[in-house]
């Protein structure tokens, strides 16, 4: 790692042998032997921060090479990639914060050139909206609110078989409509409060959606948390 004032820049390399798992395996429902060869991964990654006054802003590039790259396919097989797996993402982090208010954002933009076999969303983004607030000159309370986005993808399956995740191509993940959270927190003494409400747009435009395969996220939700400090 490479730091130059606000700017960062990354290499890295490592060269190993596959796990003992996807070389071989023998049992009464899935077997194999294989010789795959030490996989390799490639990484270059530069980021620069940029601050004036309240406002800060953070581009970041990052970019995959993987050689031998192995997965399970549909079928529960370890298969090793027929080519080189190239990956790239663009990463935007913005924040401003100011007396009473603050904001963040993070959208990160990613591609493969072997989308078929290495599933990720394009677009990925968080979004955080807080306001402080000073009630009856003692309180300082806190509310805000959490965006989550992910395009539609879909990712891999989970199997028990396995104990680990395959290739499938029958359902999608995520529903391509944001998810939203809100929240408040504050402190009376030295217990501190929050109160939130998950998925607060369920039904807007969706009931639900699934984060892997067959799992459903949680539904609209209402928590309660406490911090309460017994001993200094």
């Amino acid at each position: 790692k490479l730091r130059l004032k606000g700017l960062d820049l990354g290499f890295k390399f490592i060269r190993k042998p596959p796990s003992l798992f996807s070389q071989s395996f023998q049992s009464d429902v899935a077997s194999w032997n294989n010789s795959f060869q030490n996989i390799t991964y490639t990484e270059a990654s530069a980021k620069y921060l940029f601050k004036v006054n309240k406002f800060w802003f953070e581009p970041r590039a990052r970019i995959n090479l993987v050689s031998n790259y192995i997965y399970f396919n549909e079928n529960l097989k370890p298969t090793v990639l027929d080519g080189d797996l190239f990956n790239v993402d663009l990463a935007i982090k913005i924040g401003l914060k100011l007396k009473n208010f603050k904001a963040s954002n993070h959208l990160i933009l990613a591609s493969s050139n072997q989308s078929d076999i290495y599933r990720l969303p394009n677009v990925i983004n968080n979004t955080n909206l807080e306001f402080h607030l000073f009630y009856a000159r003692v309180l300082h309370l806190y509310v805000g609110t959490d965006v989550y986005y992910r395009s539609k993808f879909k990712a891999d399956a989970y199997s028990p078989i396995l104990r680990g995740f395959h290739i499938q191509n029958t359902q999608e993940l995520w529903g391509g409509a944001p998810v939203v959270d809100i929240y408040t927190k504050f402190m009376i003494k030295r217990v501190k409060l929050a109160f939130t409400y998950n998925f607060i747009n369920q039904g807007l435009p969706y009931q639900g959606f699934y984060t892997t395969p067959n799992y459903l996220a949680m539904a609209r939700t209402f928590y309660l948390k406490v911090n309460w400090p017994l001993f200094d």
